[in-house]
């Protein structure tokens, strides 16, 4: 949480998500909008309490902290080299 990662989406479908050069975690890509790919070793250590317990668990909401929502296609920009605005 607050560390920048590397996403990678691989032809075979995959995406890999890289931290500090080791591949944190691994999901199907979904098909469609609005989608959520989890897994139950991501949250292990994380302690769950009543304030929170909704986390994760609601398609479109991002429950802290705040993540900024950009388009793809500024990602893709980046990927070929450009600058963000």
């Amino acid at each position: 949480m607050g560390h920048t990662v590397l996403v990678r989406e691989f032809e075979s479908g995959r995406l890999q998500v890289e931290y500090g050069g080791q591949v944190i975690a691994e999901h199907r890509v979904l098909s469609g909008k609005h989608q959520i790919s989890t897994d139950p070793e991501h949250y292990k250590n994380i302690p769950r309490d009543s304030a929170n317990s909704t986390r994760g668990k609601t398609a479109g909401w991002q429950v802290d902290p705040d993540v900024e929502q950009r388009e793809l296609t500024v990602y893709e920009q980046i990927a070929m080299g450009g600058h963000v605005q």
